[in-house]
């Protein structure tokens, strides 16, 4: 009886080892390996409710899970939910979760920790800066000015698996939604645990996603990070790598080509310049079309504080002319907001209409010079054009300053720039025009629009402009097709009062190395799906 006894406990025992063992095996042989990514910045913190920075927003997909993942087509797929159904008008979605589904400290995951995530994310004093995503909730947006408390939003548990989310309106693409970070779930108890230290280190982490930090001191901060297949997991897709290394060190895009080829790096972002060696060298790409380039005014300084005269250097340009000039893999901009965007899971373009910049006027700069005397000038002073130190942007630049001199009877300079050295000159507000590009993080209108809202930190125009943040106030109390009439006006409102000036739009470009396949990015810096990479 001693020897059964003990025989049971030495299966017991090996049970676990043997069930990793026949998962490994049934994977490809390309997978079981460890995949090598490059982080540009630190994490601020790797909390899901509050992580904003895209490099958080990587490690935070590679450490938690969501109701659903999205898969390279960006259509949802089982996450924690094993399935979800939604009531005739789509405002109304409930999931099933796994029953299976756990923690990384093996506590089962609940429909009780999205509720209390949901809540947290959109408690005032979280400060999140990414729960505005979670607006579409019934009562989020009261709940996140505190003019409602957390209990009351549109979100509840009938039992430990089963999720009930009541929407402010109709959205049937709502559960792609949640595969983002702000839709993570958190054990509230683990949480409280943390006092106040919850995901700033690898202790303080308790995932639910494929991967967990490799040990409790796997997060070197300024330095790497080393993540670990969770043996934990439980999910519709298998987990291909062994083991995720994240360096952290800051590069330019032209520098991404030679760490791919190196082997410092498994994947990466690439300059569209790259795309043709790294096509050459067997390496895969991937493209969003996600940002837009134009002339951004500093609606700050003492002469584009002016409509009139920002009017004047648009609408006394040629379009025609300045195409001529385009950037290699780009494609001309007639809106701000790009055809790409979408409106509750519709195409936003073809809802909004489309060529809503600024017309070609001559006559518009009579009105600037009449506009002169009042800031105790005679004539158009010179103006310094700031622009990346690249060949097509200095063409185009150049073409635009032969117009100004022309028709303004005064020169104009141009200063190209590094990419960093522009972005840095723009965000201290020492500029008057800029060639620049913006970009949203994620695919409604409004991602992109409140950049240039008065209380944005990241607003390259410095526009402070009541009328413009009374429209996105009215867009965001609305519903459906009114709060689309909102946002087309918003859109129109940056384009009439020459606040941005779209010239064309670019593509970000992500390529992984030779032989590495099966990574997945999310567009608008929403993060990298490693969960099915294979190496050769």
């Amino acid at each position: 009886m001693k020897k059964l006894t003990a025989l049971i406990a030495c299966l017991l025992v090996l049970v676990p080892f043997l069930l990793v063992s026949g998962c490994s095996s049934s994977l490809p042989a390309s997978a079981n390996q460890s995949i090598s990514y490059q982080l540009t910045q630190e994490p601020v913190t790797l909390d899901p409710q509050i992580a904003s920075d895209p490099a958080a927003v990587v490690v935070v997909e590679a450490l938690f899970e969501g109701l659903v993942r999205l898969d390279k087509e960006n259509n949802p797929y089982p996450g924690v939910a094993k399935s979800w159904i939604a009531n005739i008008d789509y405002t109304q979605f409930t999931f099933s979760l796994r029953e299976d589904a756990v923690w990384s400290n093996g506590n089962p995951v609940t429909a009780h920790d999205f509720v209390y995530a949901f809540q947290r994310a959109l408690t005032p004093s979280t400060g999140s800066t990414t729960a505005s995503s979670m607006y579409c909730i019934k009562n989020a947006k009261q709940v996140h000015t505190g003019a409602l408390s957390a209990s009351e939003l549109g979100v509840s548990a009938l039992d430990s698996h089963t999720l009930v989310i009541n929407l402010e309106y109709t959205y049937e693409d709502f559960p792609a939604l949640t595969a983002t970070a702000p839709f993570m779930p958190c054990n509230q108890t683990f949480f409280e645990s943390t006092e106040g230290q919850y995901c700033l280190e690898a202790k303080f982490i308790l995932g639910n996603g494929p991967f967990v930090m490799s040990n409790r001191y796997a997060w070197t901060h300024g330095e790497s990070m080393k993540l670990s297949r969770s043996s934990s997991y439980v999910g519709d897709q298998p987990v291909y790598p062994s083991s995720l290394n994240f360096t952290i060190k800051s590069y330019e895009l032209a520098e991404a080509f030679h760490l791919l080829t190196n082997g410092d790096t498994d994947a990466a972002p690439i300059a569209s310049s790259s795309l043709e060696s790294a096509e050459q060298a067997g390496c895969t790409i991937t493209a969003f079309q996600d940002t837009t380039w134009g002339l951004c005014f500093n609606t700050s300084s003492e002469l584009m504080k002016h409509t009139a005269i920002r009017k004047a250097f648009v609408q006394t340009l040629n379009r025609d002319a300045l195409f001529q000039h385009l950037p290699k893999n780009t494609a001309i901009a007639n809106d701000i907001i790009n055809p790409d965007t979408t409106f509750l899971g519709q195409n936003y373009r073809s809802q909004a209409g489309s060529d809503f910049y600024l017309k070609q006027d001559d006559a518009s700069l009579q009105a600037a010079l009449a506009a002169l005397p009042s800031l105790n000038l005679e004539a158009m002073p010179s103006v310094t054009v700031l622009c990346p130190d690249t060949t097509e942007a200095k063409r185009m630049v150049n073409e635009m300053i032969a117009t100004w001199n022309t028709k303004m009877g005064n020169y104009f300079n141009m200063e190209p720039l590094s990419e960093d050295a522009l972005a840095k000159r723009v965000a201290n507000g020492k500029y008057d025009i800029v060639l620049y590009p913006i970009r949203a993080k994620g695919q409604e209108p409004v991602q992109l629009l409140s950049l240039f809202q008065s209380d944005s930190e990241s607003n390259p125009a410095f526009l402070k402009d009541p009328a413009y943040d009374a429209l996105l106030t009215s867009a965001e109390s609305s519903q459906g097709t009114e709060s689309l009439s909102y946002y087309v006006a918003a859109e129109k409102y940056l384009n009439d009062q020459c606040v941005f000036y779209p010239l064309y739009y670019e593509s970000r470009y992500y390529a992984t190395a030779p032989g590495v396949s099966g990574i997945v990015f999310h567009p608008y810096d929403a993060g990298i799906d490693f969960i099915r990479t294979e190496k050769e």
